[in-house]
């Protein structure tokens, strides 16, 4: 592996650590502190949207718990994408289990996604009601929850567009086809 590669990996492996903690903190924010609240004032609705919010923020941190962990094999497996000498065009990316680990990193990075989406619409209404309340503690959490899902959306969107650019401009639909197929024939 190159060192930029290296670089890009290890930064990569950075941002997707601090998403599973910052995913797992709002999270335990959530279900210790919101969900108390809107119980004991008899918000009903609130409620079962903090539980709804608490189930994808956990979904959300196990989803990028795994994405972290296969970040960290694939550093530590940097022998596998380099590329042979004797012409065999074969990289991490383009095997049968590179191919896998990168569908399973896109399903993940789409799930979070949506959760982020469906979690910032409860978070906005939060924020405006504990700000009117004058409840600055919860106010807060929610405008950092508010700010951490803005950077994951960003953080992820971009990780995808980056996962979809490498498919079609590395390895193109003909190699791809040839590696679900079995042929280790060289493509031109």
């Amino acid at each position: 592996m190159d060192a930029i590669r290296i670089l890009a990996l290890i930064a990569n492996i950075i941002l997707t650590g601090c998403q599973t903690v910052g995913y797992a903190c709002f999270a335990a924010a959530v279900n210790n502190q919101l969900h108390p609240y809107f119980n004991a004032n008899g918000m009903a609705t609130d409620a079962a949207n903090a539980d709804q919010a608490f189930g994808y923020l956990v979904t959300s941190a196990v989803l990028f718990g795994i994405l972290f962990t296969m970040l960290v094999l694939r550093l530590l497996d940097g022998n596998s994408s380099q590329r042979p000498s004797d012409g065999n065009d074969k990289s991490s990316d383009t095997t049968i289990m590179g191919i896998v680990l990168n569908l399973i990193a896109l399903a993940a990075g789409v799930t979070v996604l949506v959760f982020a989406c469906l979690t910032a619409v409860h978070t906005w209404g939060w924020w405006r009601y504990f700000s009117a309340q004058g409840i600055d503690h919860l106010a807060n959490a929610c405008c950092g929850l508010a700010g951490m899902i803005i950077t994951s959306l960003l953080m992820t969107g971009f990780s995808l567009a980056c996962l979809v650019t490498l498919y079609h401009t590395r390895i193109g639909a003909k190699r791809l086809l040839a590696n679900l197929c079995g042929h280790s024939w060289r493509l031109g």
